[in-house]
């Protein structure tokens, strides 16, 4: 099995059907997956609108920017959509969000309507297809100051975008979207937070001293590798075990 390795990287992430613990393990001992929020719209959108909609120039696609984001959305945790849905599980939800992104065998159309039909009756946006939220990017910030990592570097999915700043910079990527499928490490290679295609949830893995409980006190949704072993379905064991 292919294994976590920074000569052979980026992509900095598994393949669909390996599991995460064993990927990231060659060379970090602790490995988080943090569940990315669904934004919830408060204010009067306008999908016409370019400081409102990042597609705004696209007559069939439409999500709101992170500047609307931060000042007229709130965040909506993956465990509030289970206690408010039909549907009864954060696998569920997980297997619904990448419904059209897999193998026919292993979609599954009832949870995806579910899933759709809740989001739209309540005025949800989904998380955003492998990227960080505006809400979790403040609270990375504030872990990478706690941890004192005083340098990272900012990579697009394959590395054809690279830059190296401080924390406090990443802001970078509410507003220069070419870091398609982000990837924060720190330059000592302590550290790093990866964002697979397709997915919606970031993976951490770290050697640094990081527990369960201080990333939810940071307000992270957090499920660790026996919860959400894989990134998929294509599993059927998993598939069938999950749901």
């Amino acid at each position: 099995m292919k294994k976590f390795n920074f000569k052979n990287t980026p992509p900095f992430y598994p393949d669909w059907d390996v599991n995460i613990r064993e990927f990231y393990s060659s060379e970090f001992k602790n490995i988080f997956v943090i569940l990315n929020p669904f934004i919830l719209l408060k204010g009067d959108y306008d999908r016409n609108n370019q400081k409102h909609n990042r597609w705004f120039d696209n007559q069939t696609m439409d999500y709101p920017t992170s500047e609307y984001i931060n000042e007229f959305c709130r965040e909506i945790k993956w465990q509030y959509i289970v206690e408010h849905s039909k549907l009864n599980t954060v696998a569920e939800i997980n297997h619904a969000l990448i419904h059209h992104g897999l193998k026919k065998q292993y979609q599954n159309e009832k949870l995806a309507e579910s899933l759709s039909d809740y989001c739209n009756k309540e005025n949800i946006f989904y998380p955003p297809d492998a990227e960080f939220t505006p809400y979790n990017i403040s609270r990375i910030t504030e872990l990478l100051n706690d941890l004192k990592i005083d340098s990272i570097e900012l990579t697009s999915e394959f590395g054809d975008y690279k830059t190296e700043l401080k924390p406090k910079e990443l802001k970078l990527l509410l507003t220069e979207y070419k870091y398609h499928s982000p990837t924060i490490m720190a330059t000592d290679k302590s550290l790093i937070f990866v964002n697979h295609w397709d997915s919606f949830i970031t993976i951490l893995a770290t050697n640094r001293e990081v527990s369960e409980q201080k990333l939810n006190s940071l307000g992270l949704e957090i499920k660790n590798t026996n919860e959400f072993p894989t990134l998929n379905y294509r599993n059927k064991n998993y598939a069938q075990h999950r749901l």
